[in-house]
């Protein structure tokens, strides 16, 4: 019986798959290209919307926030779809534009000057570590909160944004006069070990360890919570505070002009004037057992001068990253405009753990303008809820300072206001105003002025604990101070102030048995209290401030004036209202007859609640 042939012979098998690698060595990079190409399409059609967003933004961050608003885009799209492809932002002294390269930084696309990229810093947004490239012309902005380990080996800028690197950060490279910048939160450990660079650290850092930055070093000019430096050289600039700064090497070299709030050294190494020099700078304490006399750093007349936008949000990140000022100064030199969706200074949830900044704050006579919530996200950690929220919400804290705590306030104007939190969202603003949200312990505030005297513009809306100038300050023994006392001297507020449950002109409550002590604090902004969504179906408002609870004895506010409309309005059949032109309501413990006394003031404006309507 004939057998059936089975399969393949050897050779048959061999001529078979010899033919597939034919067809596949010609057909594959066919289709390839074609997908290239395809792709190439798609990103040339997106980089002129792209190109459209840019033309309107200041900042890369701005025009990050414009793709993430569009409802077609996200950061994603950032990301080239074509191979070795990007993206650039291009950014010059002149103007800014998004320009779509290969991989050689040759643009694509019709109509694009080929010199486009001349004396330019090129940015590319990445929302991955493995988006980076070996070129050392590319600078990175992290578009997402990433968990990721970033590598550099070019010595490039890095920023953060808005956003947080939760991951880790390495430099490394051995090129010769090359400078970088790092911008932004970084959360895990940044390290270097690149001997011949100069960069520039603003912002707020975890852990950073300094293996090498010679001759040019490094600037810290933001926060750092662990600085660990060795053979290196490092320059920390007045606004630079360091909570612990140790020193692993005699080699090293630490120029001090800012705040080491405790220095360390490793045993065997050796501080001297010429690796640890005093400069301008201070040191608060030293580590126990370290052989460190802090006494021989400390620079009692050590005050911050911020002059800028930059100095101001190294400042801010160091207070959000636990830096107190306590027993400091900070003083303004120039006016600031900030940028939309101010992030607070004391960023934190409502609560008596939370220290926030407790120095001096000295504005001296300057203004700070565009203060605004637009497009602002409170932290996970801002967040907090409490009996009287609102079913299934948020609350947190806003302002100029979002927390502070013992702090002193003074000589500072803040214009064109525009701070709009809604109460209608997952989280709502409660202890809102234009200067500080939320003071705990004792605060001073002196010749503060918010909003415009002509033709004023500027507004504060928020749902509970909304003032103009202060939202809520609660006095507390867990300081150590007999009794909290809110100062407020010379104070004016122009601006509009409306909330859903308390608003004040000057304050939204005190309470918690703070001493009031108020002299000269007078309000020309109306004040507008809706009575919606009331947990307590309560309303209070006040010309000066909306309600007053348990205050300490000798309270008292004087030669002060209301000049702006209080109004309470409201559709509840069974609500209870406060309105008044100084204080809208006092309320007391049981049995206590404690009053706030208000000598000299006047109210000046009218008072409607819905009882007067009826």
């Amino acid at each position: 019986m004939k057998k059936l042939k089975k399969g393949f012979t050897l050779v048959e098998l061999v001529i078979v798959i010899a033919v597939i690698a034919v067809l596949a060595a010609v057909l594959i990079p066919t289709f390839s290209g074609i997908i290239q190409r395809s792709k190439i399409s798609a990103d040339t059609q997106l980089a002129k919307q792209l190109s459209t967003l840019a033309a309107d933004a200041d900042t890369i961050q701005e025009f990050v926030d414009a793709v993430e608003a569009d409802d077609n885009l996200s950061v994603n799209s950032l990301v080239a779809q074509a191979a070795g492809n990007k993206f650039l932002w291009v950014e010059k002294a002149a103007s800014h534009s998004i320009v779509y390269v290969d991989g050689s930084l040759k643009p694509i696309g019709d109509n694009i000057p080929q010199d486009i990229l001349t004396d330019a810093k090129l940015w590319t947004v990445v929302t991955a570590a493995n988006q980076v490239v070996n070129n050392a012309k590319l600078n990175y902005f992290l578009a997402v909160d990433s968990n990721q380990n970033f590598v550099l080996n070019n010595i490039v800028s890095f920023d953060t944004g808005k956003n947080t690197l939760k991951g880790n950060l390495t430099i490394q490279n051995n090129e010769s006069n090359n400078a970088a910048d790092l911008n932004g939160n970084f959360a895990g450990t940044i390290t270097i070990n690149a001997p011949n660079a100069t960069i520039n650290q603003n912002g707020s850092v975890a852990t950073l360890d300094v293996t090498a930055v010679a001759g040019n070093s490094l600037h810290v000019n933001g926060f750092v919570k662990n600085l660990n430096v060795k053979k290196c050289k490092i320059e920390l600039a007045n606004t630079a505070y360091v909570s612990k700064l140790t020193v692993k090497a005699t080699e090293a070299k630490v120029i001090n002009g800012g705040v080491v709030a405790e220095l360390n050294k490793d045993r065997g190494v050796t501080l001297s004037e010429t690796n640890f020099v005093k400069s301008t700078g201070t040191v608060l304490a030293a580590t126990e057992n370290s052989g460190i006399n802090a006494a021989d750093y400390k620079n009692n007349n050590f005050a911050i001068s911020i002059a800028d936008r930059a100095g101001l949000e190294n400042f801010r990140d160091a207070v959000n990253g636990g830096a107190t000022y306590q027993g400091i100064t900070v003083g303004l030199t120039a006016d600031i405009t900030l940028n939309d969706g101010w992030t607070p200074i004391g960023e934190f949830a409502r609560a008596k753990t939370a220290q926030g900044f407790q120095g001096t704050f000295d504005g001296n006579g300057h203004t700070i303008s565009n203060l605004n919530n637009k497009g602002y996200v409170p932290a996970e950690s801002a967040l907090f809820s409490n009996e009287t929220t609102i079913a299934n919400k948020k609350e947190y804290t806003y302002g100029l300072f979002g927390f502070v705590s013992n702090a002193t306030i003074i000589d500072l104007k803040l214009t064109n206001v525009d701070i709009d939190i809604p109460s209608n969202t997952s989280a709502y603003g409660d202890s809102v105003a234009a200067l500080v949200g939320y003071s705990y312990g004792s605060i001073t505030l002196e010749d503060i002025t918010v909003g415009e005297v002509v033709q004023n513009t500027s507004r504060i809306a928020a749902y509970d604990g909304v003032g103009g100038i202060l939202g809520r300050a609660y006095g507390d023994g867990n300081f150590a101070t007999d009794t909290d006392v809110v100062t407020i001297m010379d104070c004016q507020n122009y601006a509009i102030v409306s909330a859903g449950e308390k608003a004040g002109g000057i304050v939204g409550l005190i309470s918690n048995k703070a001493k009031l002590d108020i002299n000269n604090a007078n309000n020309y902004g109306t004040v507008n209290v809706t009575a919606e969504g009331l947990v307590r179906n309560q309303a209070f408002a006040g010309g000066i401030i909306a309600m007053v609870g348990s205050p300490a004895e000798e309270s008292k506010i004087e030669g002060s004036t209301n000049n702006g409309n209080v109004t309470i309005t409201s559709n509840l059949a069974n609500g209870q209202y406060f309105a008044d032109g100084i204080i809208g309501e006092t309320s007391t413990e049981t049995g206590s007859a404690t009053e706030v006394a208000t000598p000299n003031t006047t109210n000046n404006g009218t008072v409607t609640t819905p009882q007067a309507q009826a």
